[in-house]
């Protein structure tokens, strides 16, 4: 009786174990995914119409479809680009200037707390890509 439950107590070990690796294969699949999806930037070529020249680089502005965070970037990826992230307060500025409404999601947005507002940008931001985006979404 007592091998017996042993061997119960084992194959219930087991069993846990297999499903923490599965959890932790999931979780590595998503971030890997995702991963991908943000250095599967296309090349564009020719300037898409609907990037504006804003300083010495190009970016597009959402003007009428509201989305969080996770679906702006989602769009940007699929436009070939992500989310603007400022080289510098200049350029800050210079993109904020262009926007007509309250709230706007950029790589700098503070997912915690969206009213968090990031004023003192002095920070040199390295950018990969001259074609970023500005996806203008109000938290729903």
């Amino acid at each position: 009786m007592e091998k017996q439950l042993k061997e119960l107590e084992r194959k219930i070990e087991r069993q846990h174990k297999i499903e923490q690796l599965e959890v932790t294969l999931k979780e590595t699949s998503r971030t890997l995914h995702c991963t991908l999806e943000n250095k599967k930037i296309k090349n564009l070529g020719m300037i898409n119409r609907k990037f504006e020249k804003i300083g010495s680089r190009y970016f597009y502005i959402e003007k009428y479809i509201k989305e969080d965070w996770f679906d702006s970037a989602q769009k940007c990826r699929e436009m070939g680009g992500h989310l603007a992230l400022p080289q510098n307060e200049t350029e800050l500025h210079l993109i904020y200037k262009k926007l007509q409404y309250g709230f706007h999601w950029i790589d700098l947005s503070d997912l915690v707390d969206v009213h968090n507002c990031l004023e003192n940008v002095s920070i040199h931001y390295p950018v990969g890509s001259d074609h970023e985006l500005v996806v203008a979404s109000p938290p729903r």
